[in-house]
């Protein structure tokens, strides 16, 4: 079976996701069918269309019970279509390692503007994949440049190696995968003892050898030691004796005049701009001007570099750091530093090459220095590549008191590059060429970082961890099996509580180098591949083990319960296969999104919590969890697709049927509360009483005065409608009673319903309405003492029934100035159903206050009444939209309009048996009519039978 052959990646991937097996769980299931054992890096490698060998294609074909065949790429077609579509890309690739967080901080904030195409953190070591090399930015000279900086300032352990490497990625992956030999290779180099702080691999070492110093790397091939850097050697000018003659010319104006002159440099790439930089800068030098010379090509960060280099420059001890260059006490500082060593500086040429690699943070600090030292004699000399940005950044300089002397190069010709060419000795046959194909260009010598192909990670390095944890007791080994296998770092005080191991025992494991303990007393490993190791060897019962102890820790320690930690708790339970605390944890993560407003990842949640309770060996005992699961999708349900969908019925009923399966009454009446809602706004009001009649049923069943007290509340609500007058002030008031017991407003939640805010409004209507003062001034005197006001859902429903009652006591600035309050906290919170109630009223008392006309307030009626439609979803409330038009058409003396929406109205309420406003609109529709008495005495008939006194006034 030797030679390896190309698998079927697709193919292998479809019999994963049948099983619904992610690539680990193939692994694990794989280790427990004998003869089928197979390694995550070998099942990665196959799905990405790697070659694999024969034996391992059959362990795999021996576990999905399909012939060896079946996964094999038969034809070249086949073959073509698994490779072609990868991509492969040549990156820039840093391993830094290092024992200061400080430090680790402070790399990871200059690496964040280059947006790394890939970014592994694990514990004090980090490796970045930077998207290009682009060789107009020499990205890896201001990564040697900052690199080398970091080194000395860094007092504790640092190495750091820069090189280049391919990196894949498949069509349907958005990841960009390392080659697993990188990752060995750089684990190595970072262990070598030499103290070399910065290596750097050759190829790039060649590339930049102009800028920067190295030496020998004794312990390992392809990489040097990167030393210093180096101050680039010009040679001699050739055929720019114009622009020479020009400088010249220019700098005497300059001394001579004392003005202070930009020089701007421009030209393609390789042209010669820094080096006719360098020129001016000697031209300076020989007038005994201070030179300040700064290469944008070596600072990640371009504001940093150009403060450091500035106090470099001039002495000074300020010292920023990545956090206090934009700081206005630094900026300052140095300014004033700067200042006050005027006369001890003297004359100043600023040399800044690259100009065309800063940003606009950057360009802002250069303008806000020079601003300051206006007094100073300065002149500045840029180069920069004709970009639009960089010819701004040029013309924003001229603002500042700098006359702006312009220098584009064009390309030399034909006999001056050969006479170059003939002068330089040092430059070597493949150079020349390029130099004779450069088209005028003297310095195009960049050379293009070509791919080479690391060798594949030896097995020795196995055999040395091997080595290591053979020689272990099984404490220590227990020990290190939770450092390993923990998603984040733990510290020395975690390992005590989880293993009654002290920090002691620890010491063994440090002087074997298989972890480090920091200052701060947090532990990593001491080799990146150690918790890989570690995961495939260990007994699948004894990481469970471990997983769950992590997992029950960490959660015991925390007091907050955050979503993010919930997360973390997620993965550690899911991989000890804990399904019921996975789902649970998910459940909780849906309610915070939902309080939060983030209805998606609520939705996400509570998907992801179904599938574990799926996956739980017991599901019957987890019944409960179903439940809650199957009540919050129900609540997203009812918020985004509305209270009269079918899919929030549905939502609801499928609650309700799991609630009977419980013989649970407590469950079953919330379920019903949702089916009370849809069936109030769909008005079917009979039937919504008859549903809060059953939950008040099943709240006596259960002995629970959460539920009583909802029931009671909706019953008020219906039997408002119902115009049961009586009947709706006493079931408010035991709504009240009821609520006083009630120790939490968890419980609401879960149905979206406050009771009291719901009884106080519906309750103070049926007392206003039946002339019942005593009753109206308890409901709403015990709304405010409870405190619903401080939920601004809740206090959206108290506003309303106090406007609501104030429209019928016909009280119009009353009406007036409590919509603006609701409309504030509406509009504030999102409530378009209550921004609609404040208009409907607003509209018809800003009418009768004669701030508006007839046909402003009706437009402000209509306007409301449309919002209130759009979010509850039906006709609800129209026998009181059809009073309140018909009020404003009568006014204004159109009583034909007035009498046709009465009759409509009234023809509606009759069939909804909305009758609680047939009373007052059968008597406008009296006053509409010519023989309106009739409607008069039927009027007077229903507000007796109902108890509506205030309708007989």
């Amino acid at each position: 079976m030797a030679g390896n052959v190309f698998i079927d990646g697709q193919k292998l991937k479809q019999l994963r996701e049948q099983r619904a097996l992610s690539q680990e769980g193939l692994e694990q299931a794989c280790s427990q069918k004998k003869g089928c054992s197979v390694s995550i890096a070998t099942i990665k490698r196959a799905e990405i269309g790697s070659a694999l060998s024969r034996r391992t294609i059959a362990r795999l074909a021996n576990f999905f019970s399909v012939p060896v065949e079946e996964l094999l790429l038969t034809s070249q077609t086949d073959t073509n279509q698994i490779l072609l579509p990868r991509i492969n890309k040549e990156c820039l690739a840093v391993w830094i390692r290092t024992g200061s967080k400080l430090i680790l901080d402070d790399v990871l904030d200059r690496f964040s503007h280059l947006e790394p195409m890939t970014l592994e953190h694990l514990g004090n070591t980090l490796v970045v994949i930077l998207p290009c090399i682009d060789d107009d930015q020499k990205l890896y000279l201001s990564l040697q440049s900052d690199l080398i900086d970091l080194s000395r300032r860094s007092s504790q352990y640092f190495k750091a190696i820069v090189s280049t490497q391919t990196v894949i990625q498949q069509p349907d992956d958005n990841r960009w995968h390392l080659d697993e030999s990188y990752i060995y290779r750089m684990s190595e180099l970072a262990a070598l003892p030499e103290k070399a702080a910065v290596v750097v691999s050759d190829t790039l070492a060649e590339a930049s050898k102009p800028y920067f110093l190295y030496g020998e790397l004794l312990s390992s091939n392809g990489y040097k030691t990167l030393l210093n850097k180096v101050d680039v050697s010009y040679g001699k000018t050739f055929g720019r004796e114009h622009e020479l003659q020009l400088l010249r010319y220019s700098v005497d104006d300059v001394i001579t005049k004392k003005e202070n002159v930009c020089f701007a440099i421009q030209g393609v790439q390789g042209i010669g701009k820094s080096h006719m930089l360098h020129t001016l800068s000697s031209l300076f030098a020989h007038q005994d001007w201070r030179i300040a010379k700064l290469d944008f090509n070596f600072g990640l960060s371009p504001s940093h570099f150009f403060l450091s280099a500035l106090g470099d420059v001039f002495n000074l001890t300020l010292e920023p750091s990545i956090e206090s260059v934009d700081s206005e006490d630094y900026l300052n500082t140095l300014i004033d530093a700067l200042v006050t060593h005027t006369e001890s500086i003297g004359a100043v040429f600023l040399s800044l090459d690259n100009f065309h690699l800063i940003d606009e943070q950057c360009l802002a600090t250069i303008c806000r220095v020079l601003g300051r030292l206006r007094e100073l004699p300065i002149s500045l000399g840029v180069t920069y590549l004709p970009t639009d940005a960089a010819i701004r950044y040029v013309e924003t300089l001229s603002t500042l008191n700098f006359s702006v002397t312009h220098l584009p190069l064009m390309p030399l010709s034909n006999t001056d590059m050969v006479y170059l060419l003939d002068s330089d000795r040092h430059v070597e046959s493949e150079a020349s060429a390029c130099i004779v194909s450069a088209e005028g260009n003297p310095y195009y010598l960049y050379k293009l970082i070509q791919s080479y192909k690391e060798e594949r990670i030896p097995t020795d390095i196995s055999f040395y961890l091997h080595s290591k944890l053979n020689s272990l007791s099984p404490e220590l080994n227990k020990v290190l099996s939770f450092i390993a296998l923990a998603n984040h770092p733990l510290t020395v005080n975690d390992i005590s509580n989880l293993t009654d191991f002290g920090p002691i025992g620890l010491e063994t494991l440090v002087n074997m180098r298989l972890i480090r303990i920091s200052a701060a007393k947090v532990i990593s490993l001491g080799h990146p591949f150690l918790s890989p190791l570690m995961e495939k060897e260990l007994d699948h019962e004894d990481k469970k083990t471990v997983y769950i102890a992590i997992a029950n820790y960490l959660e015991s320690q925390d007091k907050l319960g955050t979503q993010s930690s919930n997360v973390l708790y997620v993965d550690y339970y899911t991989k000890a296969e804990d399904w019921g605390k996975v789902s649970e944890l998910l459940l909780n993560n849906g309610k915070s999104s939902i309080t939060s407003g983030d209805y998606q990842s609520a939705k996400r949640y509570l998907h992801q919590a179904l599938e574990s309770y799926r996956s739980i060996s017991n599901p019957t005992d987890y019944s409960e969890l179903l439940f809650e699961i199957y009540l919050t999708q129900a609540i997203i349900t009812r918020v985004t697709d509305g209270w009269v969908s079918f899919s929030t019925v549905a939502a609801y009923q499928r609650c309700i049927s799991l609630a009977k399966e419980l013989h649970s009454a407590y469950r079953h009446c919330i379920s019903l509360s949702g089916l009370w809602v849809k069936q109030l706004m769909a008005m079917d009001f009979e039937l919504s009483e008859q549903t809060a009649n059953e939950m008040l049923r099943l709240a006596e069943e259960s002995n629970y005065d959460h539920c009583r007290s909802l029931a009671y509340s909706c019953l008020t609500n219906s039997q408002f409608w119902l115009a049961k007058h009586q009947d709706a002030i006493f079931n408010a008031k035991e709504s009240f009673r009821y609520f006083h017991q009630v120790e939490s407003d968890e419980f609401y939640f879960s149905i979206g319903i406050n009771p009291l805010a719901l009884a106080g409004c519906f309750g103070c209507l049926s007392a206003t309405l039946a002339c019942c003062d005593e009753d109206r001034a308890f409901l709403q005197k015990s709304v405010h003492e409870v405190g619903v006001i401080n939920d601004p859902f809740s206090h959206s429903i108290v506003l309303q029934g106090e406007m609501w009652s104030a429209y019928h006591l016909k009280r119009f600035d009353e009406v007036t100035e409590l919509s603006e309050q609701l409309w504030a906290i509406a509009d504030s919170n999102n409530f378009p159903f209550y921004r609609g109630v404040a208009s409907l009223f607003k509209g018809w008392a800003l009418f009768f206050t004669q701030a508006l006309s007839a046909d402003q307030a009706l437009e402000i009626v209509e306007e409301g009444y449309s919002h209130w439609l759009a979010s509850s979803g039906d006709q609800i409330a129209h026998s009181l939209y059809c009073l309140i038009r018909a009020e404003l058409y009568y006014e204004v003396g159109n009583l034909a309009e007035a009498q046709q929406i009465l009759e409509y109205g009234i023809k509606i309420a009759s069939e909804k048996q909305e009758a609680c406003y047939l009373s007052p609109m059968y008597v406008l529709l009296g006053y509409c009519v010519e023989s309106g008495a009739n409607f008069h005495e039927l009027a007077k008939h229903i507000a007796l039978e109902q108890g509506a006194h205030l309708f007989l006034k």
